[in-house]
């Protein structure tokens, strides 16, 4: 069994490098490090606390099944919200009529300017608005955002492109700001 004693203070991809060899208390410590992280991005779009806390129990489930499918060469920041995205597409496919995917929700919300983001909530779909957070709001590179999503790099910076000169329309059309 490997040596935790220092595992609090390793990085991400030593943590799981030790969770896939077996230290459960590698693992937990990334979980520790991801649940609040994690809430917060799955409630952006669910709106409903209980909803976001199942996905995030989900999402840590197959995070762990899955650890020896985990790339160390990787950061396991990119790979575990790409976990999380894909159950929380899944999720919204399947319960599409049942949630309110606009609510404000704000006790989940990372975010500094809060009423601006739950505007870009409301105004765009769902996947540009989580395109949108990943890259601006989590603070995730170009690269690692097409990785989370499942999309080739030029993909996200045309898409991030689209945005950038959609949302002022969006914002002046709905009287937020005035052009």
């Amino acid at each position: 069994m490997p040596d935790t004693t220092k595992t609090s203070e390793s990085s991400d991809e030593s943590c799981a490098k030790m969770a896939v060899q077996g230290s459960i208390p590698a693992f937990e410590i990334l979980v520790h490090r991801y649940e609040s992280k994690l809430l917060s991005f799955l409630s952006l779009k669910t709106g409903n606390k209980q909803d976001a806390e199942d996905l995030l129990q989900n999402t840590f489930l197959k995070a762990y099944h899955k650890l020896n499918t985990f790339d160390l060469s990787k950061r396991f920041s990119t790979w575990i919200y790409a976990i999380a995205y894909h159950e929380l597409i899944s999720h919204i496919r399947k319960r599409r009529p049942e949630i309110e995917l606009t609510g404000n929700d704000e006790a989940y919300s990372p975010f500094p300017l809060k009423s601006l983001w739950n505007e870009l909530k409301a105004l765009l779909d769902d996947k540009d608005y989580v395109l949108l957070w990943l890259h601006y709001g989590a603070g995730y590179s170009i690269k690692e955002v097409g990785e989370i999503i499942d999309k080739k790099e030029s993909a996200v910076k045309t898409a991030l492109h689209r945005l950038r000169n959609k949302i002022p329309g969006l914002l002046a059309k709905d009287g937020i700001l005035n052009t």
